[in-house]
């Protein structure tokens, strides 16, 4: 049977519309694998319904995973000077917390050298450069273990050049209302309850600086959350407590000040509970106090209570949709090496560690895109469709290139906590490590470092066997060839030039002693200076160090010091018999004659490589070597274990100098049985460098 006309009509009618339609449309460019990825990204975030941001303190990148393997760290760091010095081992617990001001992070960064770290307050001590000092993965294993198995990002910066207050506020606002430092007279209260005479210095966008009280009232992302009806609470230590200065909405008024304060900010104690039984809000802040692995306190404790807080994330029920972000609020002092961008007045500061832990991270990934504080706001907004704060989180990287959505859930992984050791200077390999840094200023080469930490773990478990083979092998360093040719060879240097100091000292009843003129803030760089590059048993080495002993000695006699005290108006036989006096006359007729014969027919002392040559004959003299060996044993002991000079404190005089040499030289040089080596790296003050 025909169909009907009109149908024909219709159809044809609407075939034809069709085709016009399809025609007309813009035709899209075929989808590329990073449209796609990112589309995905943006449909995958849904599956994070609990975003966690777990906020430790004062730690740089370097300091911690500047040994991480596939990340840009760093191992050595050039200090003001301009020379490049081997980053040194950080103790569990420092000695001292380093000045981090908005004014230190300034010095410290340099207009972006990265190089005077050492100049801000507590960066350097008698030459101890705690500024540049870095963990490793023993020191810190299971951060490490969170890095191998999920995401590090080695491009984190601290959004503001400066401490912790105006950081904290920035994990919350992405912004700090213009407050660059840590409030003053807060008597433990930085926000809306600190004293009436607390204040905090602020900059304008013209870099005026101001002071004002350290309360706000700008919105954060707390505001956001609560006005889109999504839960939220801050877990911070109460106010008495250590930890309540970075509970930082204690710095908006609006919050602080309104039963918001008592409904959403809870204990950090409660954290624990609410994710083993799946009580956690859509988004968490999390800071403590004692475990927050702020300088001078425990890093080893810090990072086990942080795995107690991840393993309750994994433990709980709501692990297979959450994201963990651990970071760190500021440098703390601490060196790095990576220059952070200049984005405005404020900052960024320099880089922290990022470790991102969820079922959906990607695996054993190092992300090498630019973060801040304002990254993780930038995070919870995308996923819960919320406007920006400021431009700091409108253009921040929201981290979803560290996730992975298409990828089923992983399983968690639960971490052990680690008993901290009673001091890191207790393991071998530390030991050994340190005895390169001291003595050599170097890291070890791996066969010389293998050969020490395997003759002292030879002994087992015999603890007799273990003090005689560390003590053995600490000496072992100053009897060394490269020690004997770089920082003896100095020592002796300055003994020729400018003769004894006087000391004194009570040992046996006060008196006056002759001691060693060199100081230990002069020793260190001279002895980096003469020993760069030198290893000793590797091909060319002795052409290396030959050239840093001319180098070095040229330099020296044209110092002001030298000059002063040897005008080139000596003549030969003046310059030679002066520098011969000095080191206690121990030039025999010949020697004396060869030093003179270096100026040839001259009747002055002004050529430079003659001057140099000549102390050099004096200084590694034979005779002045055997004289002066015990008295710069027992002066290695506090330069090289104690990082100061003898009569530093909290010795207020060469009495313990005078008793230890006097004891040495009753045993002949014997170091084992005066027991001398022994009692210095056995002592309170050289352990504390490494821990309690």
């Amino acid at each position: 049977m025909s169909r009907p006309i009109h149908r024909w009509i219709v159809v044809g009618f609407g075939a034809f519309l069709s085709l016009t339609l399809l025609l007309s449309i813009p035709r899209r460019a075929t989808p590329t694998a990073e449209s796609i990825a990112a589309t995905q990204a943006q449909l995958g975030i849904n599956n994070i319904q609990h975003i966690i941001f777990i906020i430790k303190e004062n730690r740089t990148f370097d300091n911690y995973f500047g040994t991480f393997p596939g990340a840009d760290g760093a191992i050595s760091g050039t200090i003001s000077t301009g020379r490049v010095i081997p980053l040194g081992r950080t103790p569990d617990k420092t000695s001292r917390d380093i000045s981090h001001s908005f004014q230190a992070a300034t010095t410290a960064i340099d207009g972006g050298k990265m190089d005077r770290f050492d100049l801000i307050a507590g960066g350097n001590q008698n030459g101890d450069y705690l500024a540049y000092t870095q963990m490793v993965e023993a020191n810190i294993p299971n951060y490490f273990t969170y890095a191998h198995d999920y995401v590090l990002a080695d491009r984190m910066f601290s959004s503001l050049t400066g401490p912790s207050f105006p950081n904290h506020l920035y994990t919350v606002g992405a912004q700090s209302n213009g407050a660059i430092n840590n409030p003053t007279n807060s008597q433990g209260r930085w926000g809306c309850d600190s004293p009436a005479n607390s204040t905090v210095q602020v900059m304008d966008d013209e870099g005026n600086i101001t002071t004002t009280a350290p309360c706000f009232d700008f919105q954060t992302l707390a505001d956001s959350l609560q006005t889109a009806g999504i839960s939220w609470r801050y877990y911070a230590p109460a106010e008495g407590q250590p930890g309540y200065i970075w509970s930082a909405l204690d710095g908006i008024k609006h919050i602080r000040e309104t039963p918001l304060w008592d409904q959403q900010v809870k204990l950090d104690t409660q954290f624990v509970a609410d994710a083993r039984n799946g009580n956690l809000p859509a988004v968490s802040w999390l800071v403590t106090g004692n475990a927050s692995e702020h300088p001078p306190d425990s890093t080893c404790l810090g990072e086990n209570w942080t795995v107690d807080q991840v393993n309750a994330v994994m433990q709980g029920p709501e692990w297979n949709t959450s994201a963990i972000f651990i970071t760190w609020d500021d440098f703390g002092g601490f060196y790095d090496h990576v220059a952070p961008p200049k984005v405005d007045h404020f900052g960024f500061g320099p880089r922290v560690p990022l470790l991102i832990i969820s079922p959906f991270a990607k695996q054993g990934f190092v992300s090498h895109t630019q973060y801040e504080f304002s990254s993780l706001l930038k995070f919870a907004e995308t996923r819960f469709g919320l406007a920006p704060l400021t431009d700091r989180d409108r253009l921040a990287n929201d981290m979803l290139d560290s996730f992975d959505f298409t990828q089923a859930p992983r399983p968690p992984i639960f971490l052990s906590t680690h008993a901290c050791l009673p001091n890191l200077i207790d393991d071998s390999g530390i030991f050994v490590r340190q005895q390169y840094l001291d003595f050599l200023n170097r890291e070890p080469d791996a066969s010389g470092l293998s050969f020490w930490t395997n003759n002292i773990e030879s002994c087992g478990t015999n603890s007799s066997c273990l003090d005689t083979q560390r003590t053995n092998t600490s000496a072992a360093f100053f009897l060394s060839i490269e020690f004997q040719q770089t920082g003896y060879l100095v020592e002796r240097l300055y003994k020729a030039a400018y003769g004894d100091a006087t000391g004194s000292s009570t040992s046996s009843g006060a008196h006056q002693l002759a001691v060693p003129i060199v100081r230990f803030s002069e020793f260190l760089p001279d002895t980096q200076q003469i020993g760069q590059g030198v290893i000793v048993g590797q091909n060319g080495w002795e052409t290396v160090l030959e050239n840093n002993k001319q180098n070095f000695t040229a330099q020296f006699v044209q110092r002001t010091r030298f000059t002063t005290a040897f005008p080139t108006s000596m003549t030969p036989a003046q310059f030679v018999d002066r520098l011969n006096t000095d080191a206690g006359n121990v030039l025999s007729s010949t020697d004396r004659a060869t030093a003179i014969a270096l100026f040839g027919s001259a009747t002055d002392t002004s050529n430079i490589t003659a001057r140099a040559q000549a102390l050099r004959k004096i200084a590694e003299n034979q005779n002045l070597s055997n004289a002066e060996f015990n008295r710069a044993f027992v002066l290695m002991q506090y330069f090289g274990y104690l990082r100061r000079n003898p009569n530093d404190a909290p010795d207020p005089d060469y009495t313990g100098f005078d008793f230890w040499l006097t004891k040495l030289n009753q045993f002949n040089g014997n170091f084992v049985a005066a027991e001398m080596v022994k009692a210095f790296i056995s002592s309170i003050e050289y352990r504390q460098r490494f821990g309690p």
